[in-house]
């Protein structure tokens, strides 16, 4: 007769699960704390014990700066990170990420686009079609990696770097002969510093699409990326966006 342990068996998922759940607290509680401290980093000084009780000048700084660029940090930075994870899901693979895969490429060729042909594009504009161009280009790739037999995690990465350095140079040719390099590196070159209150707004944008690719695959059922491209990706015959 053999005697099972399964207690301490069943065990070892709640230890897991509950030093994720702890994880996961300390993760959300140093973000609170790193972004109430950031509220008093900047030219001018804020000490922390007037956050609370701040005067008209501090108050004024606080909303028409601080907050904003807080606001714009934190939008910015979770975006990435969902984005990141879609493209990970999808694809099945740990190494492909926005910066791996040619979307940050097609993304700023998308402002280039909106540049050239769209007179006057207003910040709105220039990220509706960044975002359009985003896509495109990362369904391009997604329809490259159907033609690969072996998909290799490493490989598949440098496929999407040398998809992305294809796009950039396209972009930076274009951008060089009309004279537009500066405004490029302006829009790869991410800083929140002179953020204000008035010019963050459009990232509420942003906002919409992270709650989307965050919830949909979760709560609904017929969401089609993952579901789609997980038996896709393993095929050479089927087309990711193709079921059946």
């Amino acid at each position: 007769m053999t005697l099972t342990r399964a207690p301490e068996q069943s065990a070892q998922p709640r230890a897991g699960s509950s030093f994720y759940r702890w994880g996961l607290l300390l993760a959300v509680l140093a973000l609170g704390l790193g972004a109430y401290l950031s509220l008093g980093v900047g030219v001018v000084h804020i000490p922390l014990s007037a956050m609370f009780s701040p005067d008209e000048d501090q108050w004024e700084i606080i909303s028409r700066s601080r907050l904003p660029r807080t606001a714009a940090i934190l939008l910015a930075g979770s975006s990435m990170a969902v984005a990141g994870l879609i493209m990970q899901r999808i694809t099945q693979n740990r190494f492909v990420s926005p910066s791996t895969s040619g979307t940050t490429e097609a993304a700023i060729f998308g402002i280039l686009l909106a540049t050239l042909f769209v007179p006057g594009p207003s910040l709105t504009t220039k990220m509706m079609i960044a975002i359009v161009t985003s896509i495109i280009g990362s369904v391009i790739f997604l329809q490259i990696l159907q033609q690969m037999r072996h998909r290799d995690p490493l490989v598949v990465a440098l496929l999407g770097i040398m998809y992305g350095s294809v796009i950039s140079a396209i972009t930076v040719a274009v951008g060089y002969r009309l004279d537009l390099v500066q405004l490029l590196d302006i829009w790869t070159t991410g800083s929140f510093a002179s953020i204000m209150s008035g010019q963050y707004e459009p990232l509420y944008i942003v906002l919409f699409a992270l709650i989307a690719g965050f919830f949909l695959p979760i709560a609904s059922p017929w969401w089609g990326w993952a579901a789609m491209c997980q038996p896709a990706l393993a095929s050479t015959t089927r087309s990711c966006f193709t079921p059946g």
